[in-house]
């Protein structure tokens, strides 16, 4: 399964992928600064994990940018 972890802690983006990784998945992290410069939503994706509660750009917002960046994308 191919996911994208993103949240504003590089620290928790780190833990995540390492256990999702563990488990056999393809993981791409995206932390506060990569966020804004790669759009989510670039690349398909099976799952997206998004921290709700981050400065700048919440998780609901950055679902709804990922889904107008892809809008047949079921995330």
């Amino acid at each position: 399964m191919k996911i994208v972890v993103v949240d504003d802690e590089p620290t928790i983006v780190l833990m995540c992928r390492r256990v999702l990784e563990s488990q056999g998945h393809t993981v791409s992290g995206l932390h506060q600064r990569a966020r804004r410069a790669q759009p989510a939503g670039a690349e398909a994706v099976d799952l997206l994990v998004v921290d709700y509660k981050m400065p700048e750009l919440n998780g609901l917002e950055f679902v709804q940018r990922a889904w107008a960046l892809r809008p047949g994308c079921a995330w």
